[in-house]
């Protein structure tokens, strides 16, 4: 394994690149270039029906999903994935059947995945080896962008505790190198924090523990009994969509996932 990781010097600004064709209901990550202050910021949300626009998420841009099983995080996180351009690669800790998307060459060993190929898969020999996973981040780091990562189940390579430097160093300077990143999790409190708090777009399908909601609600800036309200909105496999923008965000209650998507 080589060196710790480090913080990076800022790189020359990206040039858009091409996207490839999205499915039904989505459309491609972009890459424009971050600005020179890309934390975003957390305040008080706006509330407004609407849709999913994902043609607003960028390479630069940190991407949280959030819901309970089966209420369509991963189908969603997935078509994102899909619609990306390539090269992208998946973290799969459970080796889901929902991860093995077409064309993805499988690799079990972290030295062994190609990095090269358009679409690569990883799944570690258990899904609580933290340096299966500290190693697979740092070659995608070391090997820089444009990339797309999703990070399924991110719970096991981002505990809440215990999180190796690698994972986290992709996660927080990586956006300086192209490397985007969707990391899904059932829950968002037994979750590394940066993976709620560095998101320029939070989706959160329902949550079913008052502990998730309390942590959901204070991070995107509205009171509890208001998250709750708009789930009580939210038709089967719809979500909310938070995005962070100047001197807070928008909280857009979002219409069902599209039914191409949710029956297979």
């Amino acid at each position: 394994m080589s060196g710790s990781p480090t913080s990076t010097s800022e790189r020359p600004e990206p040039s858009p690149r091409p996207s490839e064709s999205s499915p039904p209901g989505t459309s491609t990550p972009t890459t424009s270039a971050a600005p020179k202050s890309s934390a975003p910021p957390s305040s008080a949300a706006s509330l407004k029906p609407g849709s999913f626009n994902s043609g607003a998420i960028e390479y630069r841009h940190r991407v949280a999903i959030f819901g309970t099983t089966d209420s369509g995080k991963s189908t969603l996180t997935r078509a994102l994935f899909l619609s990306a351009a390539s090269p992208k690669t998946v973290i799969d800790p459970t080796d889901s059947e929902l991860c093995a998307v077409p064309g993805a060459v499988t690799f079990r060993d972290p030295d062994a995945l190609d990095l090269s190929l358009p679409v690569t898969r990883f799944v570690p020999m258990h899904p609580n080896d933290l340096d299966a996973y500290d190693r697979i981040y740092e070659r995608m780091y070391q090997a820089g962008g444009p990339r797309w990562v999703w990070c399924d189940e991110g719970r096991f390579p981002f505990p809440a505790n215990g999180t190796k430097p690698w994972p986290a160093t992709y996660h927080i300077t990586g956006r300086k190198r192209e490397l985007g990143h969707a990391v899904a999790n059932t829950r968002c409190s037994n979750i590394n924090l940066e993976i709620l708090g560095l998101a320029a777009h939070v989706i959160t399908f329902p949550l079913g523990h008052g502990e998730d909601r309390s942590v959901l609600a204070k991070s995107i800036g509205v009171d509890l009994a208001t998250l709750d309200a708009c789930y009580a909105e939210l038709e089967p496999f719809g979500f909310l969509w938070f995005r962070r923008g100047p001197g807070g965000g928008e909280l857009t209650i979002c219409p069902p996932l599209p039914r191409e998507l949710v029956h297979r």
